[in-house]
């Protein structure tokens, strides 16, 4: 069973977007053509998002009581192997301590704009039972809210971003890739030495380590478990881009991958390892937004578990 939505996935960027996706531009067109029937329908989808978010942000706190053992396991999965230091956790908390203040303004605004416009939802709900036509008061009144929660969305849309924005410059390069290419899972990431776990965890940096082992391993090993490595890697990359592929095809484009990486010389191949796994990895997987990148970064560390966490961790050193 999928969890609950959480306000961590709002912090993620795209939430809220997702809950009032329709354009108020369109709302004011609907209403300039006086087509009612379709009004009602633009409305009615506008209020039940307002009314689900707003269920979201009171019924928070029993949720996180749920599920913060399970969140506190998906951020340490990622912080460990990230290797933060003392100064990086310190300021980390900070820029997460913001978001938590932020994240409490915007439901404090939501609660409040969902109040405000309750007469008007009253009196929209008994006319629509009465089967009366809207008044243009009442339509420019739910209207109107309805811009208000477009603007209070975009608003912290933009908030978290920038707050997304500096927690990336406090982590370096690497760490940015790692974070990138986690993949959030409860048991501990271990290493790619079993190809059926390619994707599950982390693909580019889980790749290198698969291309360092293989680099290292004694040519009669390779030879003995080649066939099941490349079998094993074309099989999970097909799961992990959800479309169907030539496996026979994409065993022999690994093999060249791999048979370069075992011919390099070892400085070579640490100059050269990130270039391969970047090949190993499907087109899809290459190019990601700046936007998607600072949602994976909002989405754990701009959440409000990351605090207690690092604050455990900090007292543990």
């Amino acid at each position: 069973m999928n969890p609950a939505p959480r306000l961590e996935e709002i912090d993620g960027v795209g939430f809220l977007k997702n809950m009032f996706g329709f354009s108020f531009k369109k709302t004011l067109l609907v209403i300039r053509r006086g087509g009612m029937n379709k009004l009602l329908k633009v409305v009615l989808c506008g209020i039940s998002g307002a009314m689900l978010l707003s269920s979201v942000v009171v019924a928070q706190p029993l949720e996180m009581k749920k599920s913060e053992v399970r969140e506190d396991i998906l951020i340490l999965n990622l912080v460990n192997s990230l290797h933060l230091t003392k100064n990086q956790m310190l300021a980390l908390m900070t820029k997460a301590r913001e978001a938590k203040a932020k994240k409490e303004v915007f439901t404090s605004q939501i609660e409040k704009l969902l109040g405000y416009s309750e007469t008007s939802l009253k009196e929209m709900r008994g006319k629509l039972m009465r089967t009366e036509e809207l008044p243009k008061y009442l339509t420019r009144e739910v209207g109107s809210s309805q811009k208000r929660l477009h603007d209070l969305r975009d608003k912290y849309d933009e908030e978290m971003l920038k707050l997304a924005k500096d927690v990336s410059k406090i982590l370096n390069e690497n760490q940015l890739v790692m974070v990138d290419a986690y993949k959030p899972c409860i048991i501990p990431y271990r290493d790619l030495t079993h190809p059926e776990r390619v994707g599950e965890a982390g693909a580019a940096v889980g790749i290198e380590r698969l291309l360092e082992r293989i680099h290292d391993m004694p040519q009669p090993i390779y030879q003995q478990r080649k066939e099941g490595i490349l079998m094993g890697v074309a099989t999970r990359l097909e799961k992990h881009t959800h479309k169907e592929v030539d496996v026979e095809k994409e065993k022999k484009r690994l093999a060249k991958i791999f048979d370069e990486a075992r011919a390099l010389s070892d400085l070579e191949f640490d100059l050269k390892k990130a270039e391969l796994a970047e090949e190993v990895l499907p087109e899809e997987n290459k190019v990601k937004t700046e936007k998607q990148k600072l949602r994976k970064v909002a989405r754990f560390f701009l959440s409000p578990r990351i605090i207690p966490v690092l604050e455990e961790k900090l007292s543990q050193e």
